[in-house]
């Protein structure tokens, strides 16, 4: 099943209605009213010991949670030692802090550490929710009714959201990335992994994918042929700008699929640094009526 992917963007602004039927809206529990932050990133509200809602972002690719920093004090957040980082474009030393609770939709944390991100980095938010956290967990990202929910996996029996449409995951065996969602694609016929990352802003492709794939370089309206990408934590590189002829996973395949391409740290960590790989981010993510990460079950659902 193609979809062209100039049709389907200048849909989302539509109004088009989700194919998801009432019943299986319903029985996603803990429904909550979605934001989008400026970069395109679906926002859920998040209770910090009692007290909010704070506006977090689901990212499905950071090995941690993350607070913004001037959130610290007026929570009354603890202290707790620093750790490594692991962002896309660095393994950054960065400081953490314990809550007491935190609550979003059916995710309940008792004692939860959160690594400390600037408001720059963060892009005005007040945090991220990792999927390291949601290992009992499905998300449904419902683009057409602005709507997005964090709810309970069932543990036996088919799925309300399972279709043909339903593609496995798997993640790498690494410390904080257990959830990380991985998946078997093709770029022009050629094999690839994909790795979706509900906090980036625009898909990212490794150097390696180009070289087997081939690309058409592209430019902003004023002629600039790279973009800056930033990691959570502030840091910014130049990424260039291309254009595959073709992505496809599962039985779905989207045409004329933009990228941003640069070597960065996040492959490397995964062990994807000398083979074909790529970043889904919500550019393409929201080319979907909606998308359901069901972390239990492991499979992830296109609804087109």
């Amino acid at each position: 099943m193609s979809i062209g992917l100039d049709r389907r963007t200048a849909l989302l602004g539509a109004g088009a209605l989700s194919l998801l039927d009432a019943a299986s809206v319903r029985a996603a529990v803990d429904t909550s009213v979605m934001q989008v932050d400026r970069l395109g990133r679906m926002t859920l509200p998040v209770f910090l010991n009692e007290r909010g809602p704070f506006r977090f972002a689901l990212d499905s690719a950071a090995s941690m949670s993350m607070v913004a920093e001037d959130l610290i004090a007026p929570l009354g957040l603890d202290r707790d030692a620093d750790v490594t980082l692991h962002t896309l474009l660095a393994g950054e030393r960065a400081r953490t802090v314990r809550a007491e609770r935190l609550r979003c939709g059916a995710l309940y944390q008792i004692k939860p550490r959160l690594a400390v991100g600037s408001r720059v980095g963060l892009a005005g938010l007040d945090g991220l929710i990792s999927a390291s956290v949601l290992d009992q967990n499905r998300v449904l990202m419902n683009f057409r009714g602005d709507r997005m929910t964090i709810g309970r996996s069932r543990a036996r029996g088919r799925s309300e959201f399972a279709t043909d449409r339903s593609v496995p995951f798997r993640s790498p065996d690494r410390p904080g990335f257990q959830n990380l969602i991985m998946v078997d694609a093709g770029v022009n016929g050629r094999p690839v992994t994909a790795i979706v990352d509900t906090g980036a802003q625009s898909s990212i492709a490794n150097t390696a994918l180009i070289r087997a794939v081939g690309g058409q370089p592209s430019q902003t309206p004023d002629g600039s042929r790279t973009r800056p990408v930033q990691s959570a934590t502030g840091a910014v590189a130049e990424a260039r700008m291309m254009v595959v002829r073709d992505l496809n996973f599962g039985p779905l395949s989207l045409e004329r699929v933009p990228v941003l391409v640069g070597d960065f740290h996040t492959f490397d960590v995964w062990g994807l640094a000398d083979r074909p790989a790529m970043l889904l981010g919500v550019d393409l993510l929201g080319v979907f009526q909606s998308v359901v990460i069901d972390f239990k079950r492991r499979d992830l659902t296109f609804e087109i």
